[in-house]
């Protein structure tokens, strides 16, 4: 019974002193953020599809991602770090994200769809014919 007194106490005690990070002097803005993080979603995902391209034209995704907002990666740790310790705003911040890497699918995916119009309906230059079949009627393999 006594050593459960003592640990429950232990428990009380141990939880009280929570101690969360200050806001860095150089904290990134949480709209600044979601954009840094967007990209580096982005980048992690080509990084993902072309990681042997990117190796060989020496690409560091990161390094350029600091340059283009402007930032070191210590500034970014920190202030990701600021964030993280309150789960509703860090919930927040990343439905931003979201948000923003779905306007970026859509145009992506708009604009693919113009490109697949614009060359189904280019004329061959020799023959005069719409292009608009192709693909169509061809035979496979299977038949």
């Amino acid at each position: 019974m006594r050593q459960l007194a003592l640990g429950i106490l232990l428990v009380l005690i141990g939880c009280q002193d929570v101690k969360y990070p200050q806001a860095p002097e150089n904290l990134i803005p949480e709209e600044q953020m979601m954009d840094i993080m967007a990209d580096a979603y982005s980048g992690h995902a080509a990084r993902s599809v072309n990681n042997r391209v990117l190796r060989s034209n020496q690409v560091a995704l990161d390094s350029s991602l600091y340059k283009k907002y402007g930032i070191d990666s210590l500034q970014f740790a920190r202030s990701n770090a600021f964030y993280t310790t309150d789960l509703d705003r860090y919930e927040s911040l990343l439905k931003g994200v979201e948000e923003r890497l779905m306007v970026r699918k859509k145009e992506i995916d708009s604009s693919m769809n113009k490109e697949r119009l614009r060359l189904q309906n280019k004329k061959d230059s020799v023959t005069g014919k719409s292009n608009s079949g192709i693909g169509q009627g061809a035979k496979t393999s299977e038949e």
